[in-house]
């Protein structure tokens, strides 16, 4: 809501786009405020009624290994990069009291990150690239040498996740580490963009060792229809103002707001809205679903499904389908997307 409108300004000079997002973004920094913490660090803590706690508190996400920065570490940067960008935002708006609160936010944001994060005795903010999101903040103590231990770590490889790798090359360059940046954007083994391309890539991929979708640019511009539908956004002018920036979309369904994932026609997502802004646009890349078939998972956050144990496990038959069933509604769902792009004769086996 903030960062997105702002570079859209920053590639065109369309202020436009700021004047008619700036209500907004307004009242999601007076939102943000409720997770901040007494001591200045941004925390979410959001407490639903389901399962969705963990989705909605990610940080960092699809690092190569376990290790990632803290949560608090990439929402308090986030909260700063946003304050920042709104004292920007304010000053070309002519909003004079608003730039100043939000540039006297920015900094007491940025200093209650290294106050908070900085590890003095070990000089570091911690793994897998909490350095790189501390260097953007400008720290009070020199952190290059952490950067080169984590390279060392790393063996001059990415260690970092969506967030971080946005951040990792143009960190390293300025940190005056361009050879080892560049190293590591050849490297062609584990985990690295080569390492995709050599097990025949032609897309970004979801992890770094290749685990789930193969079409899903978690380092790159997707649009998945299902979150959009979440918001209430109106989905043909949101596709067609990514125009050729938009490299993917995920295809799935929910209803109420419910981020469920079910297959599409289960809810209340407009699909009409959704093709034509893909033909209009001229997209031309991968139909991808991301919906779960039947039967859907017992502990699937938004379903939470609870099971009969009162007369004994012999008791609970029902709580999940056969996976014949499962099969069938794999391929019903298959069939709803060919028909879906098959009546916009835009279907390519």
């Amino acid at each position: 809501m903030v960062l997105m409108p702002y570079d859209f300004y920053q590639c065109y000079e369309d202020i436009s786009v700021l004047k008619e997002n700036y209500p907004s973004m307004l009242r999601l920094m007076d939102y943000f405020a409720g997770w901040v913490n007494e001591d200045g660090t941004m925390e979410q803590h959001y407490q639903p009624h389901n399962d969705m706690t963990y989705w909605c508190n990610l940080g960092e996400w699809c690092t190569p290994t376990e290790s990632r920065p803290s949560n608090a570490l990439v929402h308090t940067y986030f909260y700063w990069l946003c304050a920042k960008r709104m004292a920007s935002i304010a000053g070309l708006l002519g909003d004079k009291e608003a730039e100043q609160h939000f540039a006297t936010l920015e900094e007491r944001t940025r200093k209650a990150f290294h106050h908070r994060f900085y590890d003095a005795e070990n000089k570091t903010y911690g793994p897998a690239g909490s350095n790189l999101f501390a260097y953007e903040m400008k720290p009070e103590e020199s952190i290059e040498e952490a950067l080169r231990r984590d390279l060392q770590e790393s063996r001059n490889h990415l260690f970092t996740g969506i967030f971080g790798t946005k951040l990792f090359f143009n960190v390293l360059a300025d940190a005056g580490l361009s050879d080892q940046a560049l190293e590591a954007f050849l490297q062609r083994d584990f985990p690295s963009f080569g390492h995709w391309i050599e097990q025949g890539a032609t897309t970004t991929w979801e992890q770094w060792d290749g685990q789930n979708s193969h079409n899903h640019p978690m380092f790159g511009c997707c649009w998945d229809v299902g979150h959009g539908n979440c918001h209430g956004v109106d989905q043909y002018k949101s596709i067609m103002e990514m125009g050729d920036g938009l490299m993917a979309v995920h295809i799935h369904d929910n209803v109420h707001g419910f981020d469920a994932h079910v297959q599409p026609f289960c809810g209340n997502t407009n699909y009409d809205a959704i093709i034509n802004g893909l033909v209009d646009g001229g997209f031309k890349g991968c139909f991808t679903l991301e919906s779960y078939s039947l039967p859907v998972p017992r502990s699937f956050c938004n379903c939470n499904r609870q099971r009969f144990l009162q007369k004994g496990p012999e008791f609970d038959r029902l709580s999940m389908l056969p996976i014949e069933f499962k099969m069938r509604s794999e391929i019903l769902m298959l069939d709803i997307v060919r028909y879906m792009l098959q009546t916009y004769n835009c279907y390519d086996d």
